[in-house]
């Protein structure tokens, strides 16, 4: 019997059936990826809400806690596909490019001591917006923009 006959005929958002056909949890599993979705949405018109304007959302109206700040940088900047990377690296050229990982932690140090209090002290968010304002070149925003991308 073909594998796919086995499987319902319910697709969930165009995927491919996740259940087989006999299985007692089926109703609870499409019931718990529903109630996930719900609660997701919840919170983001939530926040949608609660948002002020875009420096608001960007640095959270400065009402953080200084860990969950710096929990969220190095959540984002160190993902699962940067470990994933970073170990593939480890395995075909050895452990001295261990010190890549060490060169990218410095980074953030050099970004919160160093380029972070000029950024705050002129109000700009990001590195571009204050390089266009302190040298008053509107063209420079987008060039140093694509030249880091």
């Amino acid at each position: 019997m073909d594998w796919f006959a086995d499987m319902h005929g319910v697709l969930l958002f165009g995927l491919a059936p996740i259940v087989q056909k006999g299985d007692m949890d089926a109703g609870l599993i499409y019931i718990g990826i529903g109630l996930v979705f719900l609660i997701m949405t919840v919170f983001g018109i939530y926040s949608y809400m609660k948002t002020k304007g875009l420096i608001f959302f960007y640095d959270a109206a400065r009402a953080g806690c200084w860990y969950l700040i710096t929990g969220s940088l190095f959540a984002s900047g160190i993902s699962g596909a940067t470990f994933l990377g970073m170990v593939a690296c480890f395995y075909d050229f050895g452990t001295g490019t261990m010190w890549i990982a060490v060169g990218i932690a410095w980074s953030y140090f050099i970004l919160l001591f160093l380029i972070g209090p000029k950024l705050r002290r002129f109000g700009q968010l990001t590195v571009s917006d204050y390089l266009a304002e302190r040298f008053d070149s509107p063209l420079l925003r987008p060039v140093f923009c694509g030249s880091v991308s």
